[in-house]
């Protein structure tokens, strides 16, 4: 979240866990920005003292950083029962990750990332029976995704840059399910045919063969895994009235 140009990754809204963790991206964002806030306020009191009397810095050191844990470990709360901070929110995120790297593997011709993609691909397998083995609730936003609205019309505006995956389909309020990521794996599966390699060159005739064979490995384990849960489909899954609130 930290990094330059990644705010694309939580402002496709094309699914209920897209869209869940979206809200939960735009919360840690305040909290990290709140925090770093309180953090430069707390040098700017103690660098003076500091400057001062090592020893009175020294004497107090201790339980600035104790504060300071105490203020990081809100950024994780637990409002209730209700709460989406629990198991359901880690699947949500296991969706969204195979989601983002399949649009990136869509438009991405270096075969370098082919393989950094193919890895995380690799390690994410284990969601897909978690999330699609049977029809999935999506969770309704709790107390603990609040945000102060003008931080909000801050995050707003969107990223314009050439370079980003193109808009994402349409699903706000959908669930993401196997239907849904098959036809993505589809896609790109021909995306990367048609990519090729300077003839002649290490690129050409080593990389992107071979980086073309690892994730075309891993894609049809997907679709094999997927095509198993796409049965469990439900005919319509729409977000409560809340969560588009």
């Amino acid at each position: 979240m930290k990094l330059d140009g990644s705010d694309w990754l939580f402002r496709q809204n094309d699914g209920a866990d897209e869209e869940l963790i979206d809200r939960v991206a735009a919360r840690e964002r305040f909290l990290y920005d709140a925090e770093a806030r309180e953090m430069s306020q707390v040098v700017h009191i103690r660098e003076p003292q500091y400057l001062s009397s090592e020893r009175r810095y020294g004497s107090t050191q201790k339980s600035d950083e104790a504060n300071f844990a105490n203020f990081s470990i809100s950024s994780v709360p637990h409002c209730g029962e209700g709460c989406i901070w629990k198991v359901d929110l880690i699947i949500s995120f296991g969706v969204w990750c195979i989601h983002r790297i399949l649009d990136l593997s869509l438009m991405e011709s270096r075969p370098e990332l082919w393989g950094k993609y193919t890895y995380v691909l690799n390690r994410l397998q284990g969601v897909i029976d978690l999330a699609f083995s049977k029809p999935r609730t999506p969770m309704s936003p709790c107390f603990c995704l609040q945000i102060p609205q003008e931080y909000q019309k801050r995050l707003s505006p969107p990223v314009s840059n050439g370079m980003l995956p193109p808009a994402a389909k349409p699903g706000k309020g959908k669930c993401t399910n196997a239907v849904t990521l098959l036809d993505m794996i589809k896609d790109v599966e021909i995306a990367i045919s048609c990519r090729k390699g300077r003839t002649g060159t290490a690129a050409g005739d080593v990389a992107f063969p071979k980086g073309k064979e690892n994730l075309a490995s891993v894609l049809k384990r997907y679709k094999r895994r997927l095509s198993s849960k796409a049965s469990n489909v439900p005919t319509s899954c729409t977000m409560l009235a809340a969560y588009s609130s």
